[in-house]
């Protein structure tokens, strides 16, 4: 399963719990794979976060948010 069907699941799963006929033992299973998921998802985004890098000076640099904005204000002096 791929990031965005994850998400869909995750969707569904939010879905069915909000709804009146759930039963509690139904309602925790659905929580926990909701729960794995959802850990499943961050750690993807850690994952790709930790991928993408910046151009700066003509050099690749990961990117942190910090770096970013330096740039852009420095940009626009």
């Amino acid at each position: 399963m791929n990031f965005e069907e994850k998400l869909k699941t995750i969707e569904a799963i939010v879905t069915e719990m909000e709804s009146d006929s759930i039963t509690l033992d139904s309602s925790m299973e659905l929580y926990e794979k909701g729960r794995r998921l959802l850990q499943e998802c961050q750690d993807y985004l850690a994952q790709a976060r930790g991928k993408i890098q910046v151009l700066r000076d003509g050099q690749l640099h990961p990117y942190a948010p910090e770096t970013t904005t330096t740039a852009q204000e420095e940009r626009h002096e």
